[in-house]
């Protein structure tokens, strides 16, 4: 495996050489997307006339993440090309169309295998909304991959096609970029926010600590009882619509629910959360930090019912304003789940108490 190790090095060496050389002057934008097997970071720098951009992006696999096959997500690197076809519309915006060559490579896991090295030639093919008179582009895009990957087997270095490259490739990621080359200019009349708020928000949990107090009774009615702390490797993703109310420039009350997985072993829950957030700066048109804390009830509709868990989280964000209502938010928090009790009576166990800790890592739009 340490020849593995040194190949994928050397391989994101050479791309990281790509990224400085492209790194120069000229309009820029970063962006993330996300699809069902992939979370991305993207940085684009354009040409002057804004027909053809470099893309340089990180991207984390989640293959076999969620149902724990595996402890971390892969990742890979990539730099493409594309070129940009685009067409103004009536209202003030722009929809663009772009594609391009590129090349990626990685540690990642692929269909069947272990994690191993990954490289090959992608291909970008995407459109996405310019939205008038403010910095937030909104897109869609698939990029197929053809490559190899090179896994260890049976204590055998094997290499063979990357499969996940042309079907994860082929699943639309959908995109959220943020454009310096035409910042949103807040003013004066900006300073008051919009009474009622709504948004969506989406984010990744890793949950890595766990405390269980469970206790029985054995065949001859004797009751057993046990306490167990450890570190724990568990992945949650977090999705959520919010309605909320702003209470003067730098306070907010709202309340979210969605999809989401609870306890060790994810299982599906609809979470009812109650959020309160503290903003920083008096003008709320520009770009400000705020912290914030949020918790409740979790409802599992399926048969393993784990009561009526509680969810929280508390943490901070960093706050992008695009135009006079919409904001573009970047949180991360320490997160968790507390939960009683969950009744087996097959074997006559009541787990008493489930607490669960972690980190969140998120994205938000709000309007």
């Amino acid at each position: 495996m340490p020849e593995l190790k040194r190949l994928f090095i050397s391989l994101m060496l050479a791309l990281s050489l790509n990224w400085a050389a492209v790194a120069a002057s000229g309009p820029k934008s970063v962006g993330c997307g996300i699809s069902y097997y992939t979370m991305t970071g993207e940085y684009r720098h354009w040409s002057k006339d804004r027909n053809a951009f470099h893309s340089a992006s990180v991207s984390f696999d989640f293959d076999g993440l969620f149902n724990n096959e595996v402890l971390f997500p892969g990742v890979s690197t990539s730099y493409a090309y594309d070129f940009c076809f685009d067409r103004s519309l009536r209202n003030g915006g722009s929809l663009a169309f772009y594609t391009g060559p590129g090349v990626t490579t990685g540690w990642v896991k692929d269909r069947n295998t272990q994690f191993g090295i990954m490289f090959g030639l992608k291909l970008d093919l995407g459109v996405e909304y310019r939205t008038p008179r403010s910095p937030l582009s909104i897109g869609a895009k698939i990029n197929p991959t053809i490559g190899m990957h090179i896994h260890r087997k049976d204590r055998n270095i094997q290499m063979g096609s990357y499969l996940n490259g042309l079907i994860s490739g082929m699943i639309p990621e959908f995109t959220v970029a943020y454009d310096f080359g035409r910042p949103y200019q807040a003013t004066e009349g900006d300073r008051e926010a919009p009474v009622f708020t709504y948004g969506a928000e989406a984010s990744y949990n890793f949950l890595f600590f766990r405390f269980a107090r469970s206790n029985w009774y054995d065949a001859d009615g004797i009751r057993h009882y046990s306490e167990d702390g450890s570190l724990c490797s568990s992945n949650h993703f977090l999705i959520l619509g919010l309605l909320g109310v702003n209470i003067g420039r730098n306070f907010n009350l709202s309340v979210a629910s969605g999809y989401t997985t609870i306890s060790y072993n994810p299982k599906p829950a609809i979470p009812l959360l109650f959020r309160s957030s503290v903003y920083f700066g008096k003008l709320s048109g520009h770009n400000r930090l705020y912290c914030y804390i949020s918790g409740g009830p979790a409802f599992n509709p399926g048969k393993a019912f784990y009561g009526v868990p509680c969810l929280y989280d508390t943490g901070v964000a960093y706050r992008i304003a695009l135009d006079r209502r919409s904001r573009l938010d970047f949180k991360i928090a320490i997160a968790g789940s507390f939960s009683k009790p969950l009744i087996d009576g097959a074997a006559s166990v009541t787990l008493s108490r489930e607490f669960l800790l972690g980190l969140n890592i998120g994205v938000s739009a709000s309007f």
